[in-house]
């Protein structure tokens, strides 16, 4: 195993990052997260979570946290050998200012716990707008694939029924198979690339995925923001109201998108 005398900046950053996001795990959960109760409600539950080792601590005032960091910091150390704290040690940097740069790309930390939630849920928030629009693309293929229609009868209003938004591919080998529609199959990985969904809505079904108040620089903004968190680029500090200000894009956006549907496929998403 790799000590501290073969540890360079990459290593030792990192590892600094992952011991910033497990105190603001514990320190988030010791919060509100999980159910009031008594130090033995709470033995209980990490036993729950697969913590054989769990600790009982009597109560005071920072029971829920001292039992939940001491716990996992112990079933780490079983699994891994060394306790998190050890690999990277705030007194041995191999260079100056490294100690304090990986819990800042992190933006975690049990002094950072509040920004860790409000990321946390940031990133998930992104990704349920993503969901959503490669739903509404699968129900677009199934029931318009022409795309755009200049001419022709009117269409049908039609309704996208539960099971094409919810199928269950089957699965040939490590390749997944769908039917409805069975483009999807192909053009699916497509589709998971958010630049590449973007261009399938305008050039082939005729609309942005951004709602018409926001410049389409937006999204790439928040985006931008999302990627930073999610890859450890860098810490980003994020307001309660920011957070409030994404969900307003994203709500806005997905109504744009399904009035879109309506209006030029007379698709009701």
């Amino acid at each position: 195993m790799q000590n501290e005398s073969q540890m360079r900046a990459a290593l030792y950053v990192a590892l600094r990052q992952v011991e910033a996001l497990r105190e603001s795990v514990c320190w988030s959960l010791s919060g509100d997260a999980l159910p009031a109760g008594q130090p033995e409600a709470m033995y209980s539950w990490l036993q729950s979570q697969g913590f054989g080792n769990a600790i009982r601590l009597t109560d005071d005032s920072h029971w829920k946290h001292q039992m939940l960091s001491t716990t996992v910091d112990g079933a780490f150390e079983d699994k891994f050998g060394r306790s998190i704290q050890s690999l990277a040690p705030r007194w041995f940097s191999p260079g100056p200012g490294l100690a304090d740069i990986g819990a800042s790309r992190s933006g975690a930390g049990w002094s950072q716990s509040a920004n860790f939630v409000t990321t946390s849920a940031f990133v998930r928030l992104l990704g349920c707008s993503e969901q959503f629009e490669m739903d509404v693309l699968k129900a677009l293929f199934q029931y318009r694939p022409s795309g755009v229609q200049t001419n022709g009868p009117k269409l049908p209003l039609v309704e996208v029924e539960d099971a094409v938004i919810l199928e269950v591919p089957r699965l040939e080998g490590d390749k997944q198979i769908y039917e409805k529609p069975a483009i999807w199959t192909w053009i699916r990985r497509h589709a998971e690339n958010n630049v590449e969904r973007d261009k399938i809505c305008a050039s082939v079904f005729g609309f942005r995925t951004v709602a018409p108040e926001f410049k389409p620089k937006v999204k790439q903004e928040w985006y931008e923001m999302r990627n930073a968190i999610a890859h450890g680029r860098k810490g980003v500090e994020m307001s309660l109201m920011e957070y409030v200000d994404a969900e307003v894009f994203v709500i806005k956006s997905m109504f744009h998108v399904a009035q879109e549907c309506q209006e030029k496929h007379y698709l009701i998403i």
